[in-house]
């Protein structure tokens, strides 16, 4: 009899610890879905900050390039400044040259008109000391 019951208290931990690991199995397969539905999650994840990756790498390298280019631009712009500068020296040159021959000129002009001025006078006196012959 003791046997009897014994054997019944037996089939019945038995019976809750069929349950118990039932239970437990049908907890570890819901872990499971989670964790298979999280590690899907963390791949897109993983693969979405991959393409945001790719794209902030070409933004990178895309301005890296404008950012050559204009350093580019601006030593050639740079270059023809000083080329320009230069030829506003040689200009300057030009125009004092320029100024100096306008001076020139200007001095030829006046000697030009002094001489008129002297022949007109000579050609007076040779005719006051032809009448004064004649």
């Amino acid at each position: 009899h003791d046997l009897t019951i014994q054997v019944a208290q037996h089939l019945q931990r038995i019976a809750e610890l069929e349950t118990s690991a039932t239970e437990l199995h049908n907890e570890l397969e819901r872990l499971q879905e989670t964790i298979d539905s999280q590690h899907s999650d963390f791949e897109n994840l993983v693969k979405e900050s991959k393409k945001e990756i790719a794209k902030e790498k070409a933004i990178s390298a895309d301005l890296r390039k404008q950012l050559a280019s204009k350093v580019m631009e601006k030593r050639d712009a740079d270059q023809r400044c000083e080329v320009l500068q230069t030829k506003v020296v040689e200009l300057e040159v030009i125009l004092g040259k320029l100024s100096d021959y306008d001076s020139i000129k200007q001095n030829l002009q006046e000697s030009k008109e002094a001489l008129v001025v002297a022949q007109a006078v000579a050609k007076e006196k040779v005719e006051i000391a032809a009448e004064a012959e004649g």
